[in-house]
């Protein structure tokens, strides 16, 4: 089975039913079936293997992705709120051509496109004579153009490629993670078979697109014959209503989305009654939090979800128990629970031998989920994917080093410790410092360049502070104005402190501690 083929089940078995609600509009299965079928036609002669989704939270977003799908290709979703040279980079490596566009985007269209080769453009909700093209090189294909459709969908092998997402890369570009269509039913059939959800339920969807967890809002739901409903942005920070009013069955969001919620002390008991799963992943998970939403969704199961994008989406899984003194914890933070049955875990240490049990090292992953690498970066592919006898394996098969420092317990619990390298999660996001400091130290012509994420609370970083050792300051809002050209708002420095020198620790390198509490102090 393939990833098109998950929603196809359903729009046969229920076309009737509601498949997706955006934007305060519905659309059965059978409506997405018809434009999904139009869409797909310009794409199943297209050269290369990846189109790109530049669309956020509309109708076509959803029916791109599919459309994409039935056509045989992967999609290579583009977000909007991106800074163009991120999106423009992310466009050259996967070496798109042709790019399924949302509507509203035409200014930022001109823009994107100004400086790229021939781009063929997919409009799916204007007609004609709504686009202007500034660059003659591109074409576009809107609405009124859309009049024949593909039949049968283009079948993939199983090691094809269903999608790709970028993330943070120490080398200032984003790094590409391509996932197979094995990959991604792999993970499907498990969450089916644990969550068993069906065509009465009504999903979540809070993701950007550019976010692996989105594949599961709506490759789940549609497994199932559900209804997706995509949360506005603006109601996403004040949900009460809109999960009530619509009666939503299943929720999932990153951990950092419930405390804005907490904050504002809008996790008021019972507030959410209607829901009966309650999904948090892509950032630790704080017992106070899971309590609170607990308290929140009482008719709820909340779990924590624990997994890299290099693994799909989500590995392990932890139910949060109503009675709090019977949860499995480590300073405050819920445990990643087990590993799925059908996956394979290591912990090793820094010489690549596994760990005693209750020991800390570096947890390692294998199995059906777990992608083949980066594109098109084999010295990265190499350093993070490697061939090895882990957990008594009779033969040697690929895992991937996670760059997470985690403990298990005795129950085979696993527990999060912190990272070895220098990413970390900022809503929900994994950035690499590095990306940080390298974009910085480009505007300073300065190597002397340390990004510290602080404050930490409940095991989430709320923002970036970044030190400078330089001659040549300039006003933070020079620095931010040359960041919002390079890096997503999620990356850009709250703050920036200049210092004479850094301090150093007894090896000689910057001693982050004491720039965490220099900003303890200030």
């Amino acid at each position: 089975m393939n990833l098109f083929e998950v929603f196809e089940i359903s729009r046969i078995n229920y076309p009737n039913s509601i498949c997706l609600v955006v934007n305060g509009k519905s659309y059965t299965y059978a409506e997405m079936g018809h434009w999904i079928d139009r869409i797909a036609f310009p794409l199943k002669n297209t050269i290369g293997p990846f189109v790109g989704i530049y669309a956020h939270k509309c109708f076509s977003a959803y029916a791109g992705i599919l459309a994409v799908l039935k056509a045989g290709k992967a999609y290579v979703p583009l977000n909007p709120k991106f800074p163009v040279i991120r999106n423009q980079e992310i466009i050259r490596s996967a070496e798109l051509d042709i790019l399924i566009v949302g509507t509203n985007y035409q200014a930022e269209m001109s823009e994107l496109t100004d400086r790229l080769e021939k781009l063929q453009l997919i409009y799916p909700e204007n007609q004609s004579s709504e686009i202007t093209l500034r660059n003659s090189n591109h074409s576009k294909i809107c609405a009124d153009n859309l009049s024949q459709h593909i039949e049968n969908p283009i079948t993939p092998s199983k090691d094809g490629f269903a999608y790709m997402l970028f993330t943070s890369g120490s080398t200032g570009s984003p790094k590409g993670i391509p996932i197979a269509h094995s990959n991604v039913i792999s993970y499907l059939d498990y969450m089916n078979d644990r969550y068993s959800p069906t065509p009465e339920d009504k999903f979540s969807q809070t993701f950007d697109l550019t976010f692996d967890l989105s594949v599961h809002d709506m490759f789940l739901c549609w497994k199932a014959g559900s209804s997706l409903y995509c949360i506005p942005d603006n109601v996403l920070m004040a949900p009460a209503k809109f999960i009530k009013s619509n009666e939503l069955s299943i929720w999932f969001s990153v951990p950092s989305l419930a405390q804005v919620l907490n904050r504002f002390r809008m996790l008021k008991k019972n507030v959410f009654p209607t829901l009966k799963y309650s999904l948090f992943c892509g950032e630790p998970l704080s017992s106070t939090l899971a309590e609170k939403w607990q308290e929140a969704a009482p008719n709820s199961i909340v779990e924590n979800i624990y997994g890299p994008t290099e693994a799909t989406i989500g590995i392990t899984h932890y139910t949060w128990k109503k009675e709090k003194q019977a949860n499995k914890t480590h300073n405050g933070i819920v445990s990643l629970g087990h590993c799925f049955s059908t996956q394979k875990y290591a912990i090793i240490n820094k010489e690549g031998e596994q760990v005693k049990l209750g020991k800390e090292g570096e947890l390692c992953l294998s199995g059906s989920q777990v992608s083949s690498g980066y594109w098109k970066d084999p010295k990265k592919t190499n350093d993070q994917f490697i061939l090895s006898c882990l957990n008594d394996s009779k033969k040697e098969v690929i895992w991937y080093k996670t760059g997470d420092i985690v403990k298990e317990d005795d129950e085979k619990n696993l527990y999060y410790i912190n990272r070895k390298d220098f990413q970390v999660k900022i809503r929900g996001h994994r950035i690499d410092l590095d990306e940080i400091n390298y974009v910085i130290s480009q505007f300073f012509q300065s190597d002397q360049v340390v990004s510290i994420p602080y404050p930490i609370s409940d095991g989430i970083a709320e923002n970036i502070f970044t030190f400078i050792c330089t001659a040549n300051q300039k006003s933070y809002l020079e620095v931010r104005e040359y960041c919002q050209k390079h890096l997503p708002n999620y990356m850009i420095p709250e703050k920036l402190i200049y210092l004479d020198s850094f301090p150093l620790n007894s090896n000689g390198k910057v001693d982050r501690q004491q720039l965490s509490q220099l900003l303890s102090e200030m």
